[in-house]
């Protein structure tokens, strides 16, 4: 499916390393055809938080220093 871009976006998180493990030829494969990844379980929240966000129009963009500002 990612080969004949049926897919937007895989979310894989590894439960083992290497090249020649599932999740390896997954990424590997993402990579090659220039689909998102996110492999960690905190980076799929973060995404579905901002799709959310972006959906309802609830989007805005701010510095680094605004999300932390010192008072």
């Amino acid at each position: 499916m990612i080969i004949n871009n049926e897919v937007q976006l895989v979310i894989n998180t590894p439960t083992r390393k290497g090249p020649m493990t599932d999740e390896g030829k997954i990424r590997a494969t993402t990579v090659m055809h220039n689909v998102p990844l996110i492999a960690t379980v905190t980076g799929a929240r973060a995404v579905v938080q901002a799709i959310q966000a972006l959906r309802a129009g609830d989007w805005s963009v701010k510095s680094l220093q605004e999300y932390h500002s010192l008072p």
